[in-house]
């Protein structure tokens, strides 16, 4: 009879296992499907889809609920460790941009919140940290489409910006590869174009080359100008 408390607590301990080995195949057979959030414009035309994959980073989807793509991004790294995770996404009021905030995986840059925006007018997605710097902080979307959060300012410290995303974009310049020399610039081949030495500054992506930017010294405003006036001929 003294044993039987021993089988009972023998007894419990294996109801305890087998729970906790349930737990974990039933987190690993959640963690092997992917997660989708999705994010209707307040247009209700367009839906973006969040898919989380099996390396934990993030893939976006967007288009009609019910009809065609009209974009996808992968964010996606081979080893999941050099890719990206979209931690929110969200429209701008007037139903013409998605934001998406993103972190880094694999520990890179673990000070920099990037965020993305694609605009519904010419489907392109664009790097907000490339106009105003490595971002820190998420963001807070206004009515129509203000933008506000913060950057690593010079001094080490994150600083506040707000910024339309419809003047972003008319401003936004692409510039040639051949003006490159011309403009005093260089091209830089990567997926982030913040990658511009402190004293230059991100002008513009090279057309047809999606992983490549141009950096230009401090006359940057004037160079982006002779790349418009370029680009024209």
């Amino acid at each position: 009879m003294a044993s039987a408390p021993w089988r009972s607590r023998a007894f419990s301990n294996c109801l305890v296992i087998t729970a906790l080995l349930g737990l974990t195949a039933a987190h690993a057979a959640s963690a092997a499907e992917p997660e989708r959030k999705s994010y209707n414009s307040p247009d209700l035309k367009l839906t973006a889809t969040v898919k989380t994959t099996k390396t934990g980073e993030s893939e976006i989807f967007i288009g009609p609920s019910h009809g065609f793509l009209v974009y996808s991004k992968s964010f996606v790294s081979t080893d999941g460790e050099h890719g990206a995770i979209v931690t929110n996404a969200a429209w701008t009021p007037d139903s013409r941009f998605l934001v998406v905030g993103l972190q880094h995986t694999g520990g890179h840059g673990p000070w920099n919140f990037p965020i993305f925006f694609w605009d519904r007018n010419d489907r392109q997605l664009r790097s907000l940290d490339a106009r105003v710097g490595g971002i820190t902080g998420s963001a807070e979307i206004t009515a129509p489409d203000i933008v506000s959060s913060t950057f690593m300012g010079a001094q080490g410290d994150p600083e506040p910006f707000s910024i339309s995303l419809s003047s972003a974009v008319r401003n936004w310049p692409d510039v040639a590869e051949k003006d490159c020399k011309t403009l005093g610039g260089k091209v830089v081949s990567g997926h982030n174009p913040t990658i511009c030495s402190n004293n230059e500054t991100f002008v513009g992506r090279i057309p047809g080359m999606k992983c490549s930017c141009v950096c230009c010294d401090s006359s940057w405003p004037q160079a982006a100008d002779s790349a418009k006036k370029a680009s024209k001929h």
